[in-house]
């Protein structure tokens, strides 16, 4: 009884921290109100101090949507220092640990190199660091749904937030808003209003926070522990999705129903509604969207109609690869994390785009030592969740997968989102499973 008052208490206190962090970045982005910046860095630091490890993971991934409206990298830090302290200063040694130090001494060695900054070191491992401390904990006993729906709430909440910036600007017109061009309007791009720490996001990092969402939904979902809140969730996350018009959204949408449903286990009759659920909650999106928002239909169909649906990437991928080969320190060593675009630039004269390719990316970076580092470091995560698990089930994958999909036309070591995802998917990895076969047995 007294374990399950302390479960409901962290639940209370967490959810609470996130309505009220939602309504300040509502006050200072919509309403620009002053709001100082420290004040949302204090707020995630409550249930942290308050909570139990629960609360760290659930505040860490909250922080993947809320990234843009605050210092969070100070609140991974908080988490770090809070979980060593009330431990004892202990940390036990993972493989995913292993790998994550031998990275942070290779990005160490790259210092000759210029631009290297202690504390812009120590920052570009937070996330990083955050993972080898969720490692560390015993998830035997995770409140799992209570930290993938804070990522929801999260996500959802800052969507609203960012759609009522975009309407108040068109008299709150939602048809003069999406009815524009995708050249003109893309949800998630350049939503705010606010000096520094606005929310503001690429349509594509955008639409990946959603796919996020949908998928820490689904699993609830497949594992028969959701509400219908949930669901609501799941289809907001959709919608808010396809408004962003991004074509890795819409792919790795696709791929996260074809993964649930060929991932569902157990007898005939739970696999038919399994797919029988989602098959319903695409649908209803389909139909919401086709009806009340048939510009963003239409603008979704344009956008897979166009000439160039590489958008210029093969361009940077052959730019990028013709950089790495051209020298062997570039091949084997790499420019190192720290003002990696100020090198570049220096190197040709200019300014040179980012990376579109993760793999590509890490190479670049950290040269072939940092890409075998680096899929080390995810097949590490793998390894370090098999003691919570006798067998993984395929659907447990899907967040791994979404993430190395998403990655292959975006950033990966530099992306704050991919890395922050590393988190979640190591999560699904250990969430305990509780299917059962025809028989009815575990």
């Amino acid at each position: 009884m007294g374990e399950n008052k302390i479960v409901r208490n962290s639940e209370r206190l967490q959810y609470v921290t996130l309505v009220i962090m939602l309504l300040l970045l509502f006050a200072r982005n919509a309403l620009q109100m002053n709001i100082p910046v420290l004040l949302f860095l204090v707020l995630s630091i409550i249930p942290i101090l308050f909570g139990n490890t629960d609360n760290i993971i659930a505040i860490a991934l909250s922080c993947i949507p809320m990234s843009t409206g605050f210092q969070y990298k100070y609140t991974l830090f908080f988490c770090i220092l809070i979980y060593l302290f009330k431990k004892g200063w202990k940390l036990d040694i993972s493989k995913s640990l292993i790998f994550v130090v031998t990275m942070m001494i290779w990005e160490f060695s790259h210092m000759f190199m210029g631009g290297f900054s202690l504390v812009e070191f120590l920052r570009c491992f937070a996330e990083l660091l955050l993972l080898i401390i969720v490692i560390d904990m015993d998830l035997c006993e995770i409140n799992y749904k209570m930290i993938l729906r804070s990522l929801a709430i999260s996500t959802i909440g800052i969507c609203l937030i960012m759609l009522y910036i975009q309407l108040e600007k068109v008299g709150f017109n939602l048809q003069s808003l999406i009815g524009t061009s995708y050249h003109n309007y893309r949800f998630g791009a350049g939503t705010t209003v606010a000096s520094n720490f606005g929310l503001n996001f690429n349509s594509n990092g955008l639409g990946f926070i959603c796919n996020l969402t949908i998928v820490s939904m689904l699993t609830l979902y497949n594992k028969k522990e959701y509400t219908i809140y949930d669901v609501f969730l799941a289809v907001m996350a959709v919608l808010f999705g396809l408004m962003t018009l991004s074509r890795t959204f819409i792919v790795c949408l696709l791929f996260i129903i074809i993964g649930f449903v060929l991932g569902t286990v157990g007898s005939i009759t739970k696999k038919a509604k399994s797919i029988f659920g989602l098959l319903f909650i695409a649908l209803v999106c389909l139909l919401i969207v086709y009806t009340f928002l048939p510009e963003t239909y239409n603008n979704l169909l344009f956008r897979f109609g166009e000439a160039d649906l590489l958008n210029g990437r093969d361009t940077l991928l052959s730019f990028y690869f013709k950089h790495i080969f051209s020298s062997p320190l570039y091949l084997l060593f790499g420019l190192g994390l720290q003002d990696f675009q100020e090198k570049l630039s220096k190197i040709y004269g200019g300014y040179t785009q980012v990376c579109h390719n993760g793999f590509q990316e890490v190479w670049v970076v950290w040269g072939i030592v940092g890409v075998f580092l680096f899929f080390g470091l995810l097949l590490a995560i793998i390894s370090d969740s098999k003691p919570y698990q006798e067998k993984h089930y395929f659907y447990q994958f899907v967040p791994l997968l979404l993430m190395l999909l998403y990655t292959s036309a975006g950033q990966l070591i530099r992306s704050e989102l991919s890395m922050l995802s590393l988190t979640l998917i190591y999560l699904c990895l250990c969430i305990p499973d509780n299917h059962q076969d025809e028989n009815g047995n575990n």
